[in-house]
């Protein structure tokens, strides 16, 4: 076998490797993180941890004011956010300020492409309760 016929050979299984690994980092993993961070007020209207297989944090935070659904209906504008299920001590701290019905502001990072074990791309990372 040549040299040409060998990169020829070659060169697509790298190219399949690559986009392998990177399926399996953004599937397990997340993409990029650090994407977008920052901060979300409102009052946290539900938080449980959900999951089969990976257990995680599901929350949804009321952002106050209404939007309209793909119907035209009038709804509150929501915002869902996760934790993983390893941050038992935020969550302990946000179903606090749910079952207190009190404002908070919650610190988040954005995934570009969110791991497969949250269900959402937004990742809770501090919750701050306002006065």
């Amino acid at each position: 076998m040549s040299s040409l016929e060998k990169a020829v050979f070659v060169g697509p299984i790298v190219v399949i490797c690559a986009i392998l690994c990177l399926v399996i980092v953004s599937f397990f993993g997340g993409l990029m993180p650090d994407y977008s961070d920052g901060d979300r007020s409102g009052i946290v209207v539900k938080i449980s941890k959900k999951g089969v297989i990976w257990k995680s944090w599901e929350g949804e935070m009321l952002l106050g004011g209404m939007t309209r659904d793909q119907d035209g209906t009038m709804v509150p504008t929501t915002w869902k956010f996760s934790l993983p299920a390893s941050a038992v001590d935020l969550a302990n701290e946000i179903s606090a300020a749910s079952n207190s019905g009190k404002r908070v502001t919650i610190s988040y990072s954005e995934y570009l492409i969110g791991p497969i074990t949250l269900s959402s791309g937004y990742v809770a990372k501090k919750i701050t309760v306002q006065p």
